[in-house]
């Protein structure tokens, strides 16, 4: 819960006029915070402290990341990250600066058919955690699909 929301909550409840209504609105919020918590990337996995963040290829935060061909990382629409190389590659740890809440979002290209891949990628605070698993990465076995996007996803910090 962010404190435009808990002072919103406060405010209602302070002008309650009623005990009936105060237990519908402390209710009501419960509900919200549950459906809130239950929903896959909706609550943030890092305390709001952390404002420095790895993405890598694995559980350390230095893992290299799988990518075949390119590999492109955004924060918030962005570019924060860029490997345009046309060829498979083991990218090294990512740095960057984020809070929680921000849209991070990772895309993998496929230059040169008709091979692609992406290894698992992992979100790491550099100021301690756990680290948390974002994609168990995708494999294609070489076939005889169109160069293109293939991976093409966003996440929550």
């Amino acid at each position: 819960m962010d404190g435009r929301m808990f002072d919103s909550l406060t405010h209602a409840a302070a002008i309650s006029r009623s005990r009936r209504h105060a237990l519908r609105l402390l209710g009501g919020a419960l509900v919200g915070g549950l459906v809130a918590a239950a929903r896959p990337g909706s609550a943030q996995a890092y305390p709001s402290t952390c404002r420095r963040f790895v993405l890598s290829g694995g559980p350390s935060a230095d893992d290299p990341i799988s990518v075949d061909d390119d590999l492109t990382v955004r924060l918030n629409g962005e570019r924060i990250f860029r490997d345009d190389d046309g060829g498979a590659s083991q990218i090294g740890p990512i740095p960057f600066r984020a809070r929680a809440g921000d849209h991070l979002q990772i895309i993998a290209v496929d230059v040169n058919a008709p091979c692609r891949e992406l290894g698992q990628v992992y979100l790491h605070c550099s100021t301690g955690g756990k680290a948390r698993k974002l994609s168990d990465g995708v494999s294609f076995r070489c076939n005889d699909k169109p160069p293109g996007v293939f991976f093409n996803k966003r996440y929550v910090i």
